[in-house]
């Protein structure tokens, strides 16, 4: 359960909400991973670890 209300109007509003939220970072994580680090995470989100972008080099 996401929300609990009784009022179906604002339960869906926020459930919409959310998921908008979560698009958002999906496609400022996925921007990240080409290599665009401009972005940032929308508010209230909490950023993975930024990818890796160096190579191990062995002796």
């Amino acid at each position: 359960m996401w929300c609990f209300s009784q009022n179906k109007e604002a339960r869906v509003g926020y459930i919409k909400w959310v998921k908008s939220l979560a698009t958002l970072a999906r496609r400022v994580y996925r921007a990240w991973l080409r290599g665009d680090s401009s972005k940032s995470m929308p508010i209230g989100m909490f950023a993975p670890r930024m990818p890796t972008r160096g190579n191990l080099v062995f002796r």
